[in-house]
């Protein structure tokens, strides 16, 4: 895994010792492709899912979750849904997760 560091050898070794890329990777040993990325970005990208991880337990129960959370809406100020009520509803339909997925997906 590539560090600050990294990236602050690379951009040292380009723009304060003017280094070509091939001369870098020689002396460092990092790919072109790195190279490139650590001249143009200051610091490591964040890494981003490219499409949302699938729930395959608590999927089907989704709506019914934001059904429940909207039902708790009406409802009268000390009495609204918590997460704890709204897992053992699903229980009771069915739900075969675990009580920290429905937390996790209710905040």
């Amino acid at each position: 895994m590539k560090t600050v560091e990294d990236y602050k050898t690379i951009r040292q070794a380009y723009f304060l010792e003017k280094l070509s890329i091939r001369a870098i990777r020689r002396e460092h040993g990092y790919s072109r492709e790195f190279i490139r990325k650590a001249i143009t970005n200051p610091a490591p990208q964040p890494y981003k899912l490219k499409e949302p991880r699938k729930a395959p337990v608590i999927g089907p129960y989704q709506q019914r979750i934001v059904g429940l959370l909207e039902e708790s809406d009406q409802q009268p100020h000390k009495q609204p849904y918590t997460s704890q009520r709204i897992y053992e509803i699903l229980v009771s339909e069915g739900y075969l997760g675990s009580r920290g997925s429905v937390l996790n997906y209710v905040s």
